[in-house]
């Protein structure tokens, strides 16, 4: 799971790149000509095939078989629970506790498979950011100024936020 999604957050990194450079030719950045509106579309149909759609191909299939990899443990976990509370794998002391539980044994199962797609969540999503995250040191030594300037406003709007 970790090793999916840092690949594809490095795809993320690369598709980003790829989109400045695109718009860089666009206005000329670096000291190169502007591209006059035909040649920035070819560049931009380009993009588009050699860069977009491989990118969005790749994530999908990615993280279509991650969801399922993901699906089967959790089926695997709420298997282990019914097991556990109806072959009394404990002693019998599960099966005791879902009777004085309010909750049925399928709303036991239910939380456990809520619980455990938020960490999923929570952890994706952290692990996405991170080849991003990665990026801020180079951006930080490149243009000191401008994140002695941004920083402070970024920390007040996420303070203002909370």
């Amino acid at each position: 799971g970790v090793r999916v999604q840092l690949g594809v957050g490095q795809l993320g990194v690369e598709y980003l790149r790829t989109s400045q450079r695109r718009k860089n030719a666009l206005l000329g950045a670096g000291g190169a000509a502007p591209l006059g509106a035909r040649a920035y579309g070819r560049k931009a149909l380009l993009f588009v095939g050699a860069c977009a759609v491989p990118y969005l191909l790749q994530r999908t299939a990615l993280e279509a078989t991650y969801e399922l990899t993901f699906r089967r443990y959790t089926y695997a976990l709420t298997r282990e629970l019914r097991l556990d509370a109806i072959l009394g794998g404990a002693g019998g002391d599960a099966l005791d506790a879902v009777a004085a539980s309010d909750l049925t044994l399928e709303a036991h199962a239910a939380n456990l498979q809520k619980s455990a797609r938020r960490c999923y969540e929570l952890a994706s999503r952290k692990v996405f950011s991170l080849p991003k995250l990665m990026l801020l040191p180079g951006v930080v030594a490149a243009h000191p100024g401008a994140v002695a300037v941004v920083l402070p406003a970024f920390l007040a709007l996420d303070g203002a936020k909370a």
